[in-house]
């Protein structure tokens, strides 16, 4: 399956790597994006490995005790990333 990213996907993504510089290092910086790609392969993969979010019509997986990352199944060919966030924030998800 294609993956595609929303625009929100690619700005949470960066934030997020930002923010993990600013507070930790580079290996943690690495170790995420390594965690990452990771997961995206199993997605696309395995497109329901993760479950279904209760608000929208959307999966969220837990890449690591601090973020997640949330996608959709826009169709049989295709996985949208829809957004990366903080588990701790406030979120719709």
């Amino acid at each position: 399956m294609e993956i595609i990213w929303s625009r929100t996907a690619n700005n949470t993504y960066l934030d997020i790597i930002e923010q993990t510089f600013e507070r930790w290092n580079i290996e943690t910086v690495e170790l995420f994006e390594t965690q990452t790609n990771q997961l995206i392969r199993k997605i696309q993969r395995y497109n329901h490995i993760c479950p279904k979010s209760k608000i929208e019509d959307v999966h969220k997986c837990t890449i690591n005790k601090l973020t997640s990352l949330v996608y959709r199944i826009k169709n049989k060919n295709t996985i949208e990333i829809v957004t990366f966030l903080f588990n701790k924030s406030e979120h719709k998800y």
